[in-house]
């Protein structure tokens, strides 16, 4: 059985992160459009069969024919039913994140007492003389000490973890970790959804106070809530400090696997970088390049661009330049001059630059195509002449051609749906009570997986 590797632990949980956090916008809006259609469905079935009897600013009350009433009831009750999910749908995706991350945790820490068993030498876990009778093998043995050494980790606190790590592993973890208050509140908050439908306990106050969350203005009884910006805000916090994490206890712990992690930590943040999430990227590297040690200049070098392209993203171009102009790049080869004269939008340089770096086989078409760095120079006409002259291709026609089957690929995909959606049903239906059935279908369809 192949040996499970910190490296993957960390990709599996940036996989299922970035999962939930891509779907969580897409759940809320679904559930926003069709609450929204259902709120006009019933609004215009009581205005085609009901007659007002009240009327105000505020609203108007109707009454209906007894044999309408049970249809507008049940549209009324779908309405209120996804106006509530929008509300639920966020806070629901932030105890995921939680969960996400105590998965993680229980990972990271069974591959690293996988690949330690020594670590478990101090550990307080028995076996008493019948169980260990009732295993077949001593490696079934071990592996319940190992679960129940974990087990008793994470059924700790979330601060909790963190120093029982720090005593296990002899290493500093929140050291200078800046989000460390924001991470807890957000784990505090989770136990609140899960435990008390949201209202602030003096728990919630004990534990925020204690690590110096800001708290002012909450007081027992509140009821706390999840909106679109916390919840973007609680992915770049699990996901900054669990990176941070898992990388500061395979450095510590295996001082010779330094390339692999080198490496690791420089391509979660190149796809960062790629996926424009530069305030997460710029955190990571960061603490990328302050890291004590690294496993060659060469690897060091791509974090500093990496983050000198993070930093440009973000409109902040004069840490751009001032991350560049901290290191002598003078020693360095023709792909580092390259990004460094890019970074500083010398394109004219650039052109010389990526001609040289092309004709050493340093730099594939595949990759100036593609790299995240050239996004700016691509559109230059400094680009387009020297890369029609390194591949005899017009880049300007074939980006522009790509571009439009890409779009034409993609509204094929959606086509369908799109032709079927009308936010106006009374424009294309011959009755409100067309509109109504079609409403009750659609949720009937979604709720079976057919929509």
């Amino acid at each position: 059985m192949e040996e499970e590797q910190i490296g993957k632990v960390v990709f599996d949980f940036i996989e299922n992160m970035d999962a939930l956090n891509s779907s969580a916008p897409l759940a809320l809006s679904v559930v926003a459009t069709v609450a929204e259609k259902f709120r006009k469905g019933h609004s215009d079935y009581l205005e085609k069969y009901g007659e007002v009897t009240e009327e105000s600013d505020e609203k108007k009350v109707y009454t209906l024919p007894i044999e309408r009433q049970g249809r507008a009831d049940r549209i009324r009750e779908q309405s209120r039913s996804l106006i509530k999910s929008v509300k639920l749908i966020p806070r629901n995706f932030l105890v995921s994140f939680v969960s996400e991350f105590d998965c993680f945790l229980g990972s990271l820490l069974k591959v690293i007492y996988s690949k330690k068993p020594e670590l478990l030498n101090d550990s307080a876990r028995q076996i008493s003389y019948t169980d260990l009778l009732a295993f077949e093998t001593l490696e079934e043995a071990k592996e319940q000490v190992l679960e129940k050494e974990i087990e008793s980790i994470l059924r700790k606190s979330h601060s909790e973890h963190f120093s029982t790590l720090e005593t296990k592993f002899d290493v500093k973890l929140r050291k200078g970790l800046d989000i460390w208050s924001e991470f807890i509140e957000i784990t505090e908050r989770r136990n609140l959804f899960v435990h008390s439908n949201g209202i602030v306990s003096s728990q919630y106050l004990k534990v925020c106070k204690a690590h110096g969350v800001n708290i002012e203005g909450v007081t027992i009884g509140c009821s706390l809530s999840v909106d679109s910006d916390y919840l973007k805000r609680a992915y770049e916090v699990i996901f900054e400090i669990s990176v941070k994490l898992a990388h500061v206890l395979w450095r510590k712990l295996f001082p010779d696997e330094r390339e692999e992690s080198d490496n690791n930590l420089n391509n979660v943040c190149f796809n960062l970088v790629s996926k424009n999430k530069n305030k997460l990227s710029s955190a990571l590297l960061e603490f990328a390049i302050g890291l004590p040690k690294h496993h060659s200049e060469t690897v060091k070098r791509m974090m500093i661009i990496n983050l000198a392209q993070a930093y440009k993203r973000s409109d902040k171009k004069d840490k751009c330049a001032e991350i560049l102009k901290r290191y002598d790049w003078s020693a360095t080869g023709y792909e580092f001059k390259l990004a460094v004269a890019v970074l500083d939008e010398d394109y004219k340089l650039s052109a010389k630059l990526i001609a040289t770096v092309v004709k050493t086989g340093d730099l594939s078409e595949k990759e100036i195509v593609e790299w995240p760095l050239f996004r700016e120079f691509r559109k230059t006409e400094d680009f387009i002449n020297v890369f029609k002259e390194l591949f005899n291709k017009d880049y300007a026609q074939q980006e522009e051609l790509i571009k439009a089957e890409f779009a034409s690929h993609m509204d094929s995909m959606f086509s369908e749906d799109n032709d079927n959606s009308s936010d106006d049903y009374s424009e294309d239906k011959n009755s409100v009570e067309e509109a109504a059935e079609e409403i009750e279908k659609e949720l009937r369809d979604e709720a079976s997986g057919k929509a």
